[in-house]
């Protein structure tokens, strides 16, 4: 079986529904972003102020060569993981690529107040949630093997509506 990649916006599920859709294939569960975390011992926000996000997506994508190399894995990707071309190409030679869409009002709602996103930081949050979604939909279109709108689904009905759409 081809391993579960799941790309998209921050918020939109990727972990939440991974680890449910993990257990239900009885597979392995990474979060590219935790990884990396445990890597640098700092999280996402404190690489992006100490070290910047060129040097964040450079450890992202060793992160994602190695996970691509998995077998029987949900892999849920950072959400601007897709930006890369290279990334996406490795995941997708031993994986169906799994995007999960949400509107804009989904993922603020999600996120609450939190301060945790470093693109989300400064400014118009919705603005900026609208920016990075009309930017890489059309990289989504692009590398998906299935599409799928969690706007109105909790983690563990996303996780049904991807299972139901793969062909295991």
């Amino acid at each position: 079986m081809k391993n579960v990649v799941l790309l998209g916006i921050m918020a939109s599920g990727k972990t939440s529904s991974g680890k449910i859709l993990a257990k239900k294939l009885s597979f392995c569960f990474f979060d590219s972003d935790r990884i990396v975390e445990k890597i640098e011992r700092m999280s996402i926000k404190e690489i992006f102020e100490k070290k910047g996000e060129a040097y964040f997506r450079g450890i992202e994508k060793k992160v994602l060569s190695a996970l691509s190399k998995e077998k029987n894995a949900v892999i849920a990707a950072g959400g601007g993981a897709v930006k890369d071309d290279a990334n996406v190409r490795a995941l997708k030679k031993n994986g169906v690529i799994v995007c999960l869409l949400s509107s804009p009002e989904a993922i603020l709602k999600r996120l609450g107040k939190g301060r945790s996103r470093p693109l989300l930081n400064s400014g118009n949050r919705k603005g900026k949630v609208e920016t990075i979604i009309r930017d890489r939909f059309p990289l989504y279109v692009k590398y998906a093997d299935i599409l799928l709108d969690t706007s109105k689904l909790t983690p563990k009905s996303a996780a049904e509506a991807v299972l139901g759409l793969l062909s295991y």
